[in-house]
């Protein structure tokens, strides 16, 4: 299908410069809380300056892929997320078969010619592309049923073969996918069935595991991470550290320590609306990962209520340009491409920022761009991406048709009456 503007040359005046002045602000600021935030890092590598330029390279390659993939026309976009899709399913399988590499007591990565990267960031990204292409094409009852059942079975296949190393993504999917699904006007009966037989699954999933095999200090079979969860779910809602016993001292010791230097940080943050200035952060310098999953905490020590008001801000933003400027779409693809990119930013946001202050367990979840990683940075950088590019083709097609309509005004001769 040729798309509708193969003929059409696109200016810049048709970037979305609402979604660039978003994206550049939280490069900014990912440049700055990183910097401060990665004392640990520094003490790690020996270096002051080799950690940030490293970090403002990645921000830089995204920022330029962002830039280049704003100029894709949407009918490119949808076959590279099946693309993207079939490769992550592949290094997926690898994973299972145990050829990924193990960081943090997870195998979650995938190294290719030196490059180290979760296969799960290209899977939240590419279902997104793929389910939003699949639901558009519902026109009536029949086909409600029908890409129902085959986007459940997509985001089912992936989500189990996510599971064994990452929960936490799996959770984020399935949440992504049911708002996905309420936007598409999927009958409420099927979502509230489907709703209701996941967490049926997941209660008596967690009650097997809890009393058949960690409280008697076995591992669990095919899942040997449950016992992890189990116990964050433990220590979460519970103080009672006989819950823990079956876990890895240095595993242990080491989550407790960050969810501890987490909450002393975001203390000391609370004391005054501006934290305790730029730089001044105490808990970075025993808050082990400090500039990875638990930056946010040190953003609050440091910044406080301004610090944190405007990086929210900048999430919140994201969330709302999606959904004002998918009120424009004729394209019910590019409308649930848009906002399930913009969700998904920003679930992923509020989850690393509810652990970060002890709101929830602890799930290894990076916060959009702010986080250090390059994978996460290129992926987040490819969601802005593809939002400008889907939010200038509507643009230009706007235009295109307000120039046909004054045209015809124009073109139509005046009539004299005698």
């Amino acid at each position: 299908m040729s798309s509708p503007l193969t003929n059409i040359k696109l200016g810049s005046q048709y970037n979305d410069r609402v979604f660039w002045r978003i994206l550049v602000g939280l490069a900014v600021m990912s440049a700055v809380f990183f910097f401060s935030a990665s004392r640990s890092l520094i003490i790690t590598q020996g270096s002051v300056m080799s950690p940030l330029l490293k970090h403002i390279f990645f921000l830089c390659l995204g920022l330029g892929l962002a830039w280049f993939i704003q100029y894709f026309p949407s009918n490119w976009i949808r076959p590279i997320g099946y693309l993207g899709l079939a490769m992550s399913f592949a290094f997926q399988l690898l994973l299972l078969a145990g050829k990924g590499v193990r960081i943090n007591g997870a195998m979650r990565w995938i190294s290719i010619a030196g490059i180290t990267f979760q296969p799960s960031e290209l899977t939240k990204l590419c279902i997104v592309i793929v389910c939003g292409d699949l639901l558009s094409r519902i026109h009536s009852e029949q086909d409600q049923k029908r890409y129902f059942w085959i986007t459940t079975a997509i985001v089912g296949v992936f989500c189990a073969m996510i599971l064994p190393t990452n929960l936490s993504t799996v959770i984020l999917i399935f949440a992504l996918y049911t708002a996905m699904l309420f936007l598409a006007n999927i009958p409420r009966k099927w979502l509230f069935g489907m709703l209701i037989v996941v967490v049926t699954i997941a209660i008596t999933a967690f009650l097997i595991a809890d009393y058949g095999f960690v409280r008697r200090h076995k591992p669990v079979p095919l899942f040997p991470r449950a016992v992890t969860w189990v116990n964050r779910i433990h220590r979460f809602t519970s103080n009672d550290s006989a819950q823990t016993a079956s876990s890895t001292t240095v595993q242990k010791q080491q989550e407790d320590t960050q969810a501890t230097m987490a909450k002393i940080a975001v203390a000391r943050g609370k004391l005054s609306i501006l934290g305790a200035t730029p730089g001044g952060s105490k808990q970075k310098k025993r808050l082990p990962y400090a500039y990875a999953d638990f930056i946010f905490a040190i953003i609050v020590e440091e910044w406080g209520f301004v610090g944190v008001f405007v990086l929210v801000a900048a999430y919140m933003w994201t969330l709302y340009r999606a959904c004002t400027t998918s009120n424009r779409y004729d394209d019910f693809s590019a409308m649930y491409i848009v906002m399930g990119l913009a969700i998904m930013l920003t679930l992923q946001a509020f989850v690393s920022m509810a652990v970060s202050v002890s709101l929830g367990p602890v799930t290894g979840q990076p916060l959009p761009l702010i986080s250090h990683g390059g994978t996460s940075a290129l992926i987040t950088c490819c969601y802005y991406g593809i939002m400008m590019a889907v939010s200038r083709e509507q643009n230009a097609l706007k235009a295109k048709e307000e120039n046909t309509k004054r045209q015809s005004a124009e073109d139509v001769p005046e009539i004299q009456i005698n």
